[in-house]
């Protein structure tokens, strides 16, 4: 509690919102986000779970302050500032991680996550002082060739990777065979918390948030008038049977992300 956060590619604002739950009214989470669409949900979505700890900037983290094309050809969701995808893109800021510390005065930086389609090491380039002097716990989604880069980069600041294994555990490891969506980097002088960090993951106060948020494209006789969570299988809607599903497995806290007709999830669920 009382953590500051850093949520590198926010998207809805799955993250933003887990992190702003955690760190509490004491703590903040900075969300980097370029597009408006997304940008509006994160503060929907924050307004709906009461979170006043999160502040969004409107620019994609980097290695250095200055103006780039994001390409979002495959959609927003695997928008990229280093790829070129094909001919849907548009101008955005930059910033670094150390110059946003600076800017916005914060407190030491507990963790930073990155999902950012390629980019991250930028990122972290963007962050040498933060990771000299904070030595915050680095999340990245990664593919196996960034990851050797990432990793010779991270080991210059005392940095070892790890993965979750199947029991909610932290693993060890010197690669990876496929893209990964967490990898967890944590500097050597923080081992004597890594009894905190290796804690079971997943137990019956964890909070499950789903992502309500999308069109539905391909239902689109029906997500014209509903949120895609809510076209019926049988007598229930999707997200009935999703939350059963995790309810099964003793998961019974949620928190739903909305987004399109999310009027039509209220109303369900004021019934």
């Amino acid at each position: 509690m009382g953590d500051t956060v850093l949520d590198g590619g926010a998207n809805q604002g799955i993250y933003t919102l887990s992190f702003g739950k955690k760190v509490g009214k004491h703590g903040k989470v900075i969300s980097f986000e370029p597009f408006e669409y997304c940008v509006s949900q994160i503060k929907y979505n924050s307004k709906i779970n009461n979170l006043s700890n999160i502040k969004i900037i409107k620019k994609c983290l980097y290695n250095k302050n200055t103006n780039l094309s994001i390409d979002y050809t495959d959609g927003i969701g695997s928008a990229s500032i280093t790829k070129n995808l094909g001919n849907l893109k548009k101008k955005v800021k930059t910033i670094t991680i150390d110059k946003t510390k600076k800017n916005l005065k914060l407190n030491k930086i507990k963790l930073i996550k990155l999902d950012i389609e390629g980019a991250e090491l930028d990122a972290l380039i963007g962050a040498k002082r933060v990771l000299k002097t904070d030595k915050p716990i680095v999340s990245v989604e990664c593919e196996p060739k960034e990851f050797i880069k990432i990793n010779k980069f991270m080991s210059k600041y005392g940095y070892n990777p790890y993965l979750l294994n199947n029991d909610g555990f932290l693993i060890k490891i010197t690669r990876i065979i496929n893209k990964e969506p967490c990898v967890i980097f944590v500097n050597d002088n923080m081992k004597f918390k890594l009894n905190f960090i290796k804690k079971k993951i997943i137990d019956k106060y964890m909070e499950v948030f789903i992502l309500c948020g999308g069109y539905g494209t391909r239902l689109d006789h029906q997500s014209k008038l509903i949120a895609k969570p809510m076209v019926r299988i049988g007598k229930e809607p999707i997200i009935y049977y999703i939350m059963e599903n995790f309810a099964n497995q003793r998961l019974n806290n949620f928190v739903l992300c909305l987004g399109h007709k999310k009027e039509t999830i209220i109303n369900y669920f004021l019934k």
